[in-house]
């Protein structure tokens, strides 16, 4: 049991029979002084009377206070001990394999009701909606503790960690702590009060009986109030542990049938309603136990300041207010902490119950699909692919047997020949665009950081789909372009009717495969025939659409090399000098400030190689680039305001 001297202090509050005359042991003078008579005598009786009166019942709200403490403590340690030991409970358990029998049970009507749903076309009960969650559930069922147990797991770790930081160990441990930061004793310290009565004459003690003795009974007001709200928020604590044990056991009981209200729209509010509950309430110990901690660590830091400033006016009236002050603020403190601990942590635990079940519920609809569309995305996947696939001569089945189709003489084969090509061909071309038609719609709430995310774990389709919405936005500068930019991924892209995305990708990226490759091994002949042939094939359109500031970057982009950056970058000036300097007003108003010196110089460094070839082309190439320049030079200005600049002074041409 938590003593008085606990929750009061050692010696704060001495016999109630001490009090009986606080004036007769003191070195005072022998017979009283001025004008307070035989009336003052009565006064100092009435005094020493409310003293004793105030004194006996302190120390019976001490006792009571001590209980209230010991109680509330025990009952928070118990029920944090009983809340982690949950999943081990036998009503849990017992009641968990009740519930998963009758589940399975209900799986079996499940199937019946989506047959008969698929039979009368329902929809939102059919087998295209709810046979993968069907599946689905009854694999994850006989997981559900197991799934409920790991977040609880996680709680318990995080609540043994605070319980041991906030009290230790011992069953009294939360009661000692918490009385140790309200320090109660401290509005109850008499000892100026007796020493100012029994130091001063009796008309000094009457007239410090309205500062000393009401003092002292207003403090005994203050002592029971904060004293049974201290013990109050202790038991209030253990009450909601105690319930979120009730809650969750039921939950647990509960969780196999849970699986199977998800598989139909009509009890998925049931679903939904479990999952937020459960997380609203599993973390909800570590979240109430972090405001106890705080507030004990808090206010146990508070003790010197206050000292220091009792100090500073020790021996006059004022340090009487200052002490009451320092620790009525204590507890105003602390009483905020715990009660508004209590709420927020009810509060966010529900908002992180919210939270968690729309991670939930996306997982498990990502479940539904993936188990319940897999069949079928395979067998369009695999059945198109065998149309699809590349074999002699570089052609699929569908090329192969559409040529064998045609190269047939006789009207009547070539007919025959013609009803077996045409539906492997039309299962090549529909097969491959529908699946990159579903997997755009998959993606297509995705922002820029999931698709680049997901590119090395997608499938064929998905990774087109996320190919060609990257470069639609203009946004490829995260890929990885060594492992894209491939033969193998045009073979992809080829085999799912999406050879022109390929090769709006590569016009996007600013580089063909051919280039990279050539690049990449060193080889400039290469080189030059590939980024020759590449921008012939850009149109005036394409120019508007490649990340010009990305391939003229200083530093290298799209996960290439310094050495093949520098290449690229360069054969690529060096070809539109020469093939194609109209192309400069489009890649010029792309290039940003902060890479438009070293793209200006590379440019300038081309079209001088150039004139030392053909001297025609270098000076026209010369005018188009300086044209160029000048306008966004003038577009500079206008947008800043500034006036123009002199005219550059004359240079000398460089020299070999």
């Amino acid at each position: 049991m938590i003593s008085t001297e606990m929750v009061y202090g050692v010696g704060a509050i001495p016999d109630p029979a001490a009090r009986v005359d606080p004036v007769a042991g003191a070195p005072g003078p022998a017979s009283p002084s001025g004008g307070g008579g035989l009336s003052g005598i009565i006064s100092m009786i009435k005094n020493a009377a409310i003293l004793n009166i105030a004194g006996s019942v302190g120390y019976l709200l001490g006792w009571m206070a001590s209980a209230f403490f010991a109680l509330g403590g025990y009952l928070v340690k118990l029920a944090v001990n009983v809340n982690k030991d949950i999943l081990s409970s036998p009503i849990v358990t017992i009641g968990w394999n009740i519930v998963l029998n009758i589940t399975n049970l209900g799986f079996i009507l499940a199937i019946i009701v989506i047959a008969f749903a698929t039979i009368f076309r329902l929809e939102s009960y059919g087998m295209k909606k709810t046979l993968g969650r069907l599946i689905a559930a009854a694999l994850l069922v006989n997981f559900s503790l197991v799934i409920a147990g790991v977040f609880i797991n996680v709680s318990d770790v995080f609540t043994e960690y605070l319980k041991n930081q906030t009290a230790g160990a011992g069953p009294q441990a939360f009661g000692t702590a918490f009385a140790g930061i309200f320090k109660v004793q401290a509005l109850l310290n008499t000892d100026t009060l007796i020493q100012s009565t029994s130091n001063a004459d009796v008309p000094g003690i009457i007239g410090n009986f309205a500062s000393g003795t009401l003092g002292f009974v207003s403090s005994i007001f203050f002592v029971a109030i904060f004293t049974f709200l201290g013990a109050l928020a202790l038991l209030a604590t253990a009450i909601m542990l105690f319930v979120r044990y009730v809650v969750l056991g039921i939950l647990l009981i509960l969780a196999p049938i849970v699986w199977l209200f998800w598989i139909f729209p009509a009890t998925q509010s049931h679903w939904k309603k479990w999952w937020t509950t459960f997380f609203e309430w599993v973390f909800f110990p570590p979240l109430v136990l972090f405001f106890l901690y705080l507030a004990i660590y808090t206010l146990q830091g508070q003790g010197p300041y206050f000292e220091e400033l009792r100090r500073a006016s020790e021996g006059g009236q004022l340090a009487h207010l200052y002490s009451g002050l320092s620790v009525i603020g204590n507890l105003v403190i602390a009483f905020g902490l715990v009660f508004g601990g209590l709420i927020t942590a009810k509060k966010l635990s529900g908002s992180g119950g919210a939270m968690m079940y729309g991670w939930a519920e996306r997982a498990g609809k990502g479940i539904g699909r993936g188990v319940g569309g897999w069949a079928g995305r395979k067998g369009m996947q695999y059945g198109g692919g065998l149309a699809r696939i590349k074999g002699a001569g570089g052609k699929s089945l569908a090329e192969r047997t559409t040529d064998w189709a045609t190269n047939r003489k006789n009207r009547v084969t070539r007919f025959l020949a013609g009803g077996i090509a045409s539906p492997i061909a039309k299962l090549s071309r529909i097969s491959g665009e529908d699946l990159v038609k579903k997997a755009e719609g998959r993606i297509k709430n995705l922002n820029t950081m999931e698709k680049k995310a997901r590119l090395n774990t997608a499938d064929a389709p998905t990774k087109i789909a996320l190919l060609k919405s990257l470069a639609a936005d203009q946004d490829l500068d995260g890929v990885n372009m060594p492992i894209i930019r491939t033969t193998e991924m045009r073979n992809t892209f080829a085999r799912f009717q999406q050879g022109k995305a390929f090769s709006d990708f590569e016009k996007t990226s600013g580089a063909s495969v051919e280039m990279q490759e050539a690049a990449k091994a060193k080889d400039m002949v290469r080189l030059r025939e590939a980024t020759d042939k590449f921008i012939k094939s850009l149109s005036f359109k394409d120019l508007g659409k490649t990340q010009w500031n990305d391939v003229f970057s200083k530093e290298p982009k799209f996960g290439l090399d310094g050495e093949t950056h520098r290449l690229l970058k360069e054969d690529l000036a060096a070809g539109f000098t020469e093939i194609l300097p109209g192309a400069f007003s489009k890649i010029t108003s792309n290039i940003k400030p902060n890479n438009f010196d070293s793209y200006e110089d590379l440019v300038k460094y081309q079209i001088y190689q150039l004139k030392a070839k053909d001297a025609v082309k270098g000076q026209t190439a010369e005018n188009v680039f300086n044209a160029n320049i000048g306008w966004r030079t003038m577009g500079r200005l206008l947008e800043t305001g500034d006036t123009v600049p002199p005219p550059p002074a004359a240079t000398a041409t460089p020299t070999t």
